[in-house]
């Protein structure tokens, strides 16, 4: 997202603070990617939301999406021999 001045962006799951890391792209705009590497039966139906603002003191922009999946959790053990 780009502005003057530039935006932070920030992520929220379950409105905690998760990530508020981001950079400045060759274009001016403000980015920042969420990688999740490894979802727990705990994240089903997490709210997780981006949220942008600058200094103007509008309301931030926010975007929210909610972890579901279509799939029944097992559980895996690995065993070693």
């Amino acid at each position: 997202m780009g502005s003057d001045p530039s935006p932070d962006v920030r992520w929220l799951r379950n409105a905690e603070l998760l990530d508020d890391s981001y950079y400045i792209t060759p274009q001016g705009f403000s980015r920042n990617e969420l990688l999740l590497s490894s979802l727990k039966r705990t994240d089903l139906m997490s709210s997780l939301t981006c949220q942008v603002s600058n200094s103007n003191p509008s309301a931030p922009v926010t975007s929210t999406v909610v972890i579901d999946t279509n799939h029944e959790y097992y559980p895996v053990n690995y065993y070693s021999n």
